[in-house]
C-alpha cells in the first residue's frame, strides 16, 4: 500500500512525506470500517491532496454552502403532502449503487452537518 501511495504522489507531484503517507493510511483504514468520515483541518492542510491520492477517481464534490437547505436536503410541501429530495439525497442514493464517494467540501457548519 505504501509503495502505491508513493507512486501516486509521484504521479501527482505531491511530496510523499512520512506524515502525509500516515494520514493517507489512517483515512484508508477508517474508510474500510466507516461509510462516512469528516476530514477537518486548516486551509492548505493537505485534505484535498489526501483525497486525490487515496481515491482512484475524484468523487462528486458539492459545496453545501452554495445551496439552500431545501436544495441540499429536500423539502416537504405541506399543500400537496409530498417530499422532494434534495441534492444530497439524490447523490447519496446514486453513490450507494455505484460505490462512488460524495464529498461535501466547505466550512463545517452546524446547519448542514
Amino acid at each position: 500500500m505504501i509503495v502505491n501511495l508513493e507512486k501516486k504522489c509521484l504521479d501527482l507531484k505531491i511530496s510523499a512525506s512520512d506524515n502525509f503517507i500516515e494520514k493517507n493510511l489512517q483515512l484508508h483504514e477508517t474508510l474500510k470500517v466507516r461509510f462516512g468520515v469528516m476530514l477537518v483541518g486548516p486551509p492548505m492542510g493537505s485534505k484535498t491532496s489526501i483525497i486525490k491520492t487515496l481515491l482512484p477517481v475524484f468523487p462528486m464534490v458539492v459545496n453545501p454552502k452554495a445551496l439552500s437547505l431545501a436544495e441540499l436536503y429536500g423539502n416537504f410541501d405541506t399543500i400537496t403532502q409530498t417530499w422532494t429530495d434534495g441534492l444530497a439525497a439524490k447523490l447519496l442514493r446514486q453513490s450507494a449503487t455505484t460505490h462512488e464517494y460524495v464529498i461535501f467540501d466547505g466550512p463545517v457548519d452546524a446547519v448542514w452537518v
